[in-house]
């Protein structure tokens, strides 16, 4: 079985022995599959993974993101987002032969400089002139800061009270203004993907085609230096 595994710096921590997926290999964090045709997330294999629900309900479901719309994402992000490293992870007695997708080499160390990317790219450029913003505690709101910075364009980030600092000095050095909420109310926008007094163009941080999108480009790497893959699976971070 060859078997990828992609997403922040943190995601090649292996546990063998206790897979219900890949013959007893899971990630140290929580799972969620990645169809590389789409980039989607998949909330049933998170329930069957985990054996339990998850408390976030999308306000409306996608469908798999078309293969077409992955690769133009591709070309949109090229100039800024790396072509990550997929390594061979050298350990004793895997119970499949495990890839590594090095994301935390990303400008920002992480995969969400692809979805933010893309996303800003395919935005309204009239309504560019009024801003972006996002709500994030952290890695997505880099992101976003990041790739504003390079265009210009003014970024505003909700975070969760509870956001921690060393997330918040990244934000603030990337040039992006912060606005602080309690976490119940960061949640809320999540949902309602609005902020009174909130102006421009906003950008969910996961619950977005275009960032989807963005995000699958890791897919078509994979495949590409990998083209007999049989599985490729992500973190799910407590954070976005």
């Amino acid at each position: 079985m060859e078997l990828a595994l992609s997403g922040p710096g943190d995601c090649a921590k292996v546990d063998r022995g206790q897979s219900a997926c890949a013959r007893g290999a899971i990630l140290s964090l929580r799972l969620r599959a990645i169809c590389l045709s789409g980039g989607v997330h998949s909330q049933s294999v998170i329930h069957e993974v985990l054996g339990r629900t998850s408390s976030y309900t999308p306000t409306r479901p996608f469908s798999p993101i078309p293969l077409e719309k992955i690769r133009d994402a591709k070309k949109r992000i090229e100039e800024a987002a790396i072509r990550s490293p997929l390594v061979h992870l050298n350990v004793d007695s895997q119970p499949a032969n495990i890839y590594l997708k090095l994301e935390d080499l990303q400008p920002v160390g992480s995969f969400k400089l692809r979805g933010a990317g893309n996303a800003l790219a395919l935005a309204d450029k009239t309504r560019l002139e009024e801003g972006v913003w996002t709500a994030s505690a952290g890695n997505m709101a880099q992101a976003l800061a990041w790739y504003a910075a390079r265009k210009g364009v003014p970024c505003t980030v909700v975070v969760p009270d509870h956001a921690p600092s060393v997330k918040l000095q990244g934000i603030s050095r990337l040039g992006a203004e912060i606005v602080k909420v309690p976490f119940g109310q960061w949640v809320e926008v999540l949902t309602a993907h609005t902020l009174e007094g909130m102006t421009g163009t906003f950008i969910h941080p996961f619950s977005d085609e275009s960032v989807m999108a963005g995000n699958g480009t890791i897919g078509i790497e994979i495949y590409e230096e990998l083209p007999e893959v049989d599985a490729a699976l992500s973190p799910m971070a407590v954070e976005v």
